[in-house]
């Protein structure tokens, strides 16, 4: 049985995939960007920032610009990802 999803099915799916993945990956994000943004001793470390952030902001400081992180990755991610197959037949129609 072969499954043909369409191009708008892809788009969808692409784009909720990379959703989720931003939105899990986003306490990872936050710690290296205060990491990068910061040089005092609290932030020198992973732990040391992971420690500093969840006793300063609790767990909640952890998903910090998720939402903008969520929107950028279902917006971007779906047309990524649901557009590549048709471009990459009409690419290689073109060019064969």
């Amino acid at each position: 049985m072969t499954l043909i999803m369409s191009v708008t099915s892809k788009c969808f799916a692409g784009g909720i995939g990379c959703g989720i993945a931003g939105f899990l990956t986003n306490p990872a994000d936050v710690i290296k960007v205060r990491n990068q943004q910061f040089t005092d001793a609290k932030y020198h470390s992973f732990r040391t920032t992971s420690t500093t952030i969840f006793m300063e902001e609790g767990i909640r400081g952890f998903y910090k610009g998720a939402a903008a992180s969520v929107l950028r990755e279902c917006t971007y991610s779906s047309l990524r990802m649901g557009l590549y197959e048709p471009i990459k037949s009409q690419y290689a129609i073109f060019f064969h």
